[in-house]
């Protein structure tokens, strides 16, 4: 039988990730979850024993759904035979490339590398001439793996479409991967218009059919763009007749991808895409890029992983460098996004001091007339809120943002362009470490203001953004030091603030006992936030 439920719609739920589960406290399982839409109502429905069911005494039940099963044979299959190849010197050249670290090697130049690389503002000022380097040295790049690091705001996806739109017109086959569909998606939604709509195939990720397909993307609006849920291309309309294809690793796995390679892979979010993976579909491409940023969010692991091979693509190749060398690639050295006095601090600590704000982002600040909270315009201002005992949530901080936003809605924002327009609650951004507090927030606050935790804002950006750190003691808190002051986290929460980004939080938090140099550098970056006066620690 069917049955149909309410939930909390506030609590966080990966509606795509599951379709069976269990009932807590029972041995009863569930099949065919699936949420059905409802203007009024966050509903669920699943298929279950009706006898099992009506033995519940409770009208309230508690689901625990079961994470689906993932085959990772062919991804296995295809690192034994890179195994192989290494054990017989046969490895492609970008594979090659990757698992040695190589620097790039492009076609022959009178100039060697150096006509193609160092790519810095220094050597290249205009961003005309800026982005016609880059695309040169891409289009120049020979059976080799190239590093393009985005800090936030830096314009990963203008840059990425603008070099995937030169090699279409060039005749050249791309693929774009990443860990997500979404990730993937957004970017291939940059290419139809500049690439004047040229054949882009989406793999997986709108399920077996393409009814959710066509309902995003219609093809009067998005002609020569299809779906295939799986590789399984046809005769009439192959692998290799597309300019470009989006797909995951576990898709380009697949015998199709190694017999008709690409020229180019595209690895979008490559800080967050397992180095294994990467390794295993290489071979489908003859040169590899990879973008992304290792100083922002991690890619999520379990398990143990011995030496290096728990690393991400982009970690492997960097060698444990915050910004790219010269010789492997280039650092988008500009922020199109923050005002220069929330850049700073991220930059001195965080990007070797090379990350700069762009022209005209210094005109972007909060004018609040009658302002009791709110202190500055722009930049990172701290808000000291005291409490005790709280190792996940805090009710004095909740209070206190409840008050800052209040305050912030009754002023005004000034772009970038000098024009100025109230403040609203899309203007708004609230983080909290912890889903506890986020929840509590939610609770407060209500769902007009964005809030959740850091994972869900990469990307994001607001004139405003509001850090709650909830926690009273570091040393208590319930993830410790090294979640809590990671530096990672706070530079993603941080840079999401076009203007203003305040941090909430117990004053004396940064005071604590650290048990390694490395608790003590996220300790001190911390410092340098809520003290800017105070300079490095």
């Amino acid at each position: 039988m069917v049955f149909r439920g309410r939930f909390d719609g506030k609590q966080p739920v990966r509606k795509d990730k599951f379709a069976t589960g269990t009932i807590r406290g029972t041995d009863i399982r569930v099949k065919a979850i699936r949420f059905p839409e409802s203007e009024t109502d966050a509903v669920v429905e699943f298929i279950a024993d009706a006898t099992e069911i009506f033995q519940i005494e409770s009208d309230a039940i508690t689901l625990f759904a079961e994470e689906p099963y993932i085959n990772t044979e062919t991804l296995e299959t295809r690192l034994c035979e890179v195994a192989e190849a290494l054990f017989d010197q046969q490895l492609p050249g970008a594979l090659r490339a990757i698992l040695n670290r190589e620097k790039p090697t492009f076609k022959k130049n009178p100039e060697g590398n150096d006509a193609y690389l160092p790519i810095t503002r220094a050597r290249f000022k205009q961003d005309d001439e800026y982005l016609a380097a880059v695309i040169s040295a891409v289009e120049n790049m020979q059976d080799s793996c190239l590093c393009i690091q985005g800090g936030p705001g830096a314009g990963k996806t203008f840059t990425a479409r603008h070099i995937i739109t030169a090699l279409i017109r060039n005749g050249k086959r791309v693929v774009v991967m990443s860990n997500s569909h979404a990730a993937i998606l957004n970017l291939l939604d940059a290419l139809h218009e500049p690439s004047q709509h040229a054949r882009i195939a989406k793999v997986g990720g709108f399920g077996s059919s393409q009814t959710g397909f066509r309902e995003r993307y219609s093809e009067d609006a998005f002609p020569n763009y299809i779906y295939r849920p799986s590789m399984s291309f046809t005769q009439r309309d192959p692998y290799h007749s597309f300019a470009v294809v989006g797909a995951t690793a576990y898709a380009l796995a697949a015998n199709v991808a190694f017999e008709s390679p690409v020229d180019y892979l595209v690895v979008d979010e490559a800080s967050q895409v397992a180095l294994a993976n990467l390794i295993a579909v290489a071979g489908g491409a003859r040169n590899i890029i990879l973008m992304g940023d290792q100083m922002q969010l991690e890619q999520p692991i379990q398990g143990s992983h011995p030496g290096r091979s728990g690393l991400s693509a982009l970690e492997h190749m960097l060698g444990g460098n915050n910004v790219i060398p010269d010789d492997i690639g280039f650092f988008l050295e500009r922020t199109y996004r923050m005002h220069p006095t929330v850049c700073q601090p991220l930059s001195e600590v965080v990007y070797e001091n090379k990350l700069k704000a762009a022209e005209n982002n210094e005109r972007q600040r909060i004018t609040v007339t009658d302002a009791r909270l709110i202190e500055q315009s722009h930049g990172v201002m701290v808000v000291n809120v005291e409490h005790d005992g709280n190792r996940q949530s805090s009710e004095e901080e909740a209070e206190v943002i409840g008050q800052l936003i209040a305050e912030l809605k009754t002023g005004f924002f000034t772009d970038k362009h000098g024009e100025s327009r109230p403040i609203t609650d899309e203007d708004i951004l609230v983080v909290a470490p912890f889903n506890m507090q986020v929840n509590l927030l939610r609770e407060r606050i209500g769902d007009q203001i964005s809030i959740g935790t850091i994972d869900k804002f990469q990307g994001r950006e607001a004139p405003i953004l509001i850090t709650s750190m909830a926690v009273s003691d570091a040393e208590e808190s319930s993830r410790g030091i090294d979640f809590l002051f990671d530096i990672n986290r706070l530079n993603v929460a941080i840079s999401r603030a076009k203007a203003l980004a305040i941090i909430v939080f117990n004053p004396g938090l940064e005071k604590c006992a650290v048990n390694s140099l490395e608790q003590m550098e996220k300790a001190s970056f911390f410092c340098r936030l809520v003290n800017p006066r105070d300079g490095l620690i």
